[in-house]
């Protein structure tokens, strides 16, 4: 019996910011001393090393402020168009990967609300201008979006497991994979808590 599926993605992966930021970081540290002297020669023919810094708050701003200005409009639509296809899926033929695949969907389009708050913030060089409350919840829905994330991608890969290796077995009904996404919202939401508790002491 041959077993035909097929592997779908996320529209929009954030997991893409640390790769920009490495190669930005590559190329600024490879210009660190361009068009400077690192070494000077003194009167005794002696070599001795010279300072030759940089600084990494400056390039932290705006690497950050350049990849979140690059990622939010793709975020948005990219995910808003990933919910819509998905939960025309669900709506039409529901199936317990459509309905995880939304989910995740769902996870990374409300981390993609919080965007412009931290692109201000970097742009801004590190100042926090917004009330205390919506800085609390910016951190609140990263770490929603990083944990519930997880979750969904490991259910996924049971998902795929059990398809490949018993493809006889009876596929996991949407409504009961419906059941595990809440548990997972509310399992994660619960625990992620405290990240509201913990204001800014200082601006």
């Amino acid at each position: 019996m041959e077993v035909q599926y097929r592997s779908q993605f996320p529209v929009c992966s954030f997991r893409l910011t640390f790769a920009v930021c490495v190669c930005v970081r590559a190329c600024a540290r490879a210009q660190v001393c361009a068009g400077a002297e690192c070494w000077s020669v003194h009167s005794n023919h002696t070599s001795q090393p010279s300072v030759c810094g940089h600084d990494d708050d400056a390039f932290k701003y705006c690497a950050y402020t350049i990849t979140y200005m690059l990622l939010f409009p793709i975020a948005i639509l990219s995910n808003t168009g990933a919910l819509v296809v998905f939960f025309w899926k669900c709506w039409h033929r529901s199936s317990a990967f459509s309905v995880v695949m939304m989910n995740l969907a769902l996870s990374d389009a409300c981390f993609s609300l919080t965007l412009p708050l931290r692109l201000a913030y970097y742009f801004n060089r590190g100042i926090w201008y917004f009330p205390d409350w919506l800085c609390r919840a910016c951190v609140y829905g990263f770490y929603l979006n990083l944990y519930t994330s997880i979750f969904f991608l490991t259910v996924l890969s049971m998902l795929r497991w059990v398809a490949v290796m018993q493809p006889l077995r009876p596929q996991v009904e949407p409504v009961r994979m419906a059941r595990v996404c809440v548990g997972v919202w509310l399992f994660v939401g619960v625990a992620s808590v405290p990240f509201l508790l913990n204001g800014v002491t200082q601006r």
